[in-house]
């Protein structure tokens, strides 16, 4: 353990065990701090599960058995990747007093996620997919092989979320290089996007384990995997490195046997302690006298949930107080009354698009500066203020739908079938009626009707990209470029606004952009094919 930390720097990104910041060690050179801080939903289900927060927030033994299981996969990656998949450099940990929390220093890998797939592909290589077959795939295989049951979650198993776990590190002439650099759960391994996962593999392995599995490692099974692999271990390092691999294990061993034989109470009352919320003899007091401490906390869980939504209460109040009624209120008409500060917002909502896109690292800059420039063409304005009206509409919708329609449906004015049908289509029905008007105003003055939009708008979630589509559909290949770009990062957003699976880097955002990309090839391809 090194020496203890204090505040940190400048925010890097966080899921659901860890915030991860910026930092800097002795040489000067950047490294990532991981403050096992853990977020509310998470924290939640482990005290549920547990009886307290993430352990590598509070528990030393947890954090050491961490530290190792890092030190032996550096060794067992190079095995089994070569130079193809890596682990961080290990920079050491301490306790961050500012947070209340144990903290992991790494090397900070300069690269990226795997890309979403975008317009400009050539369909040639696809980095998801070499991530998924031949990194994580593979991975779960040798993880569960040499024992780490817990730890096939964080490479995948089940998990769509872990696909940010890794990063592109380089496109070396030697192939691509990735690096893992998140192994620490935050939720015990229960909830795998296929249940049959968790039914086949999740709960038998729990059941093996006599507990909730959570990054739990069969140290017997390990131990017998390294003697196997003796010859291939020693080929990359040495007859000490080797023996010191051995030693690990038995430290692993010795820790996560240390960890995971605290009881309900006691790791309760330990994270209690590390939040500096009882003194050293009210710990070891309570801990004599288990029926007491729960006595003690259960009315106190009870009143920090009444303050916490008190607090949420308050905020709620204030936000109220001081929202600004009459400043939406004047943008709004300014939106419903001006086409040009309709294109405006929609100008400025692709170009943010676009940004995070080049931030994330998807699309090159030339690209981003293509993009920009479509945005500046007359030919696209059109379709830009049809695509901003129907951003605005969705929030109005939902206004109405659970605003209006069940005073309606109290006082009588709608039927409960009225009221479940414009429950269900309303955001439909709003697009579906603001297209016919478009449609109308096309006829009458000779321009090519808005038929795809219209059906595309019918459908639900993905209506909003009923003008892109439209666009892609009837338009040239070269004002079809920024289009396709929305209908791309339409999906992405889709994909990523999917409760408990769906985030950023996720593999329901993959799944969601690359069943857009099939989607816009073929309609691409079809219309190659028509203007042939």
């Amino acid at each position: 353990m090194s020496e203890v930390s204090t505040v940190s720097e400048s925010w890097v990104g966080e899921g659901r065990s860890a915030v991860v910041y910026l930092g800097h060690d002795q040489q000067g050179r950047p490294i990532a701090r991981k403050v096992f801080t853990g977020d509310t939903a998470s924290k939640l289900i482990l005290y549920l599960l547990t009886g307290s927060a993430n352990p590598y927030t509070w528990c030393e033994d947890a954090m050491v058995c961490a530290v190792i299981r890092r030190r032996i996969l550096t060794t067992l990656t190079r095995v089994w990747f070569g130079v193809h998949l890596k682990l961080p450099r290990h920079d050491g940990w301490g306790w961050n007093e500012h947070y209340r929390a144990f903290e992991l220093r790494s090397e900070l890998i300069n690269g990226h996620h795997a890309p979403l797939r975008y317009p400009g592909d050539t369909g040639k290589f696809d980095y998801f997919k070499v991530l998924r077959d031949k990194v994580m795939k593979p991975l779960q295989q040798h993880l569960k092989e040499a024992g780490f049951d817990g730890l096939v979650w964080q490479a995948g198993k089940g998990n769509p979320v872990a696909a940010n776990n890794f990063m592109l590190e380089s496109k070396s002439p030697d192939g691509l290089r990735w690096a893992w650099i998140d192994l620490e759960s935050g939720v015990p391994a229960l909830f795998a996007m296929n249940p049959i996962t968790t039914i086949a593999y999740y709960l038998p392995k729990s059941l093996q384990h006599r507990r909730w599995l959570f990054d739990d490692v069969d140290t017997n099974k390990l131990q017998t995997y390294i003697l196997d692999h003796h010859d291939q271990i020693i080929e990359l390092s040495d007859a000490e490195a080797y023996a010191a691999l051995l030693q690990d294990v038995t430290q692993l061993e010795k820790h996560q046997t240390a960890w995971r034989s605290l009881r309900r109470y006691q790791r309760n009352i330990a994270y209690e302690h590390s939040q500096q919320r009882l003194s050293n003899e009210q710990v070891e007091w309570y801990g004599a006298h288990p029926l007491r401490w729960y006595v003690y906390i259960i009315p106190v869980t009870f009143m920090r949930v009444f303050a916490a939504m008190g607090k949420a209460v308050t905020r709620m109040t204030h936000w109220l107080r001081t929202f600004p009624y009459r400043y939406t209120a004047r943008r709004s008409l300014r939106y419903i009354v001006s086409s040009r500060y309709r294109w405006g917002v929609a100008r400025w909502l692709v170009a943010r698009s676009i940004r995070t896109w080049l931030k994330r690292g998807f699309i090159e800059p030339d690209v981003a500066c293509r993009l920009r420039s479509e945005l500046k063409q007359d030919e696209a304005s059109g379709y830009l203020t049809d695509f901003s009206v129907h951003i605005v509409i969705k929030p109005l919708v939902k206004v109405t739908q659970w605003g209006l329609l069940p005073a309606l449906l109290v006082s009588g004015v709608i039927s409960e079938v009225t009221f479940a049908v414009l429950l269900m289509m309303g955001g439909s029905i709003a697009r579906t009626l603001y297209t016919s008007s478009r449609l109308l105003q096309s006829l009458l003055i000779g321009q090519r009707l808005p038929w795809v939009a219209l059906l595309i708008g019918l459908l639900p979630m993905v209506g909003n990209a009923a003008y892109p589509v439209q666009l892609i559909h009837s338009s040239t290949e070269k004002a079809g470029g920024l289009a396709r770009f929305i209908v791309y990062d339409i999906a992405a957003t889709i994909g990523r606004a999917v409760p408990i699976w769906g985030g950023s880097d996720s593999q329901v955002e993959h799944f969601f952009n690359r069943g857009c990309d099939v989607i816009v090839r073929t309609l691409s391809g079809s219309l190659t094919r028509t203007t042939e």
